[in-house]
């Protein structure tokens, strides 16, 4: 059986779908990106070895055209 981590959204706490969620590991970094379908809110998170996070949300409704590029980097990840 596959060991798989169940995400929910930090708004709603809804499940997220396995395709809604995707991790890029980078030299210096982790990106993990969130997206919530039931909202319409994303999250993108970048994980330093330091411990230190740096956090950025989206909402489909107030900024549309930030959205869309989110989405687009939350699809870059998922195909890397």
């Amino acid at each position: 059986m596959l060991d798989q981590k169940i995400h929910e959204c930090p708004r709603c706490e809804s499940p997220v779908p396995r395709e809604h969620f995707a991790s890029r590991k980078l030299e210096h970094r982790v990106d993990e990106f969130l997206y919530c379908e039931f909202c319409g809110y994303g999250v993108e998170l970048s994980r330093y070895p330091d411990d230190g996070v740096f956090a950025l949300d989206f909402q489909e409704k107030t900024e549309p055209v930030n959205f869309g590029k989110f989405l687009q980097r939350l699809e870059l990840a998922r195909v890397a």
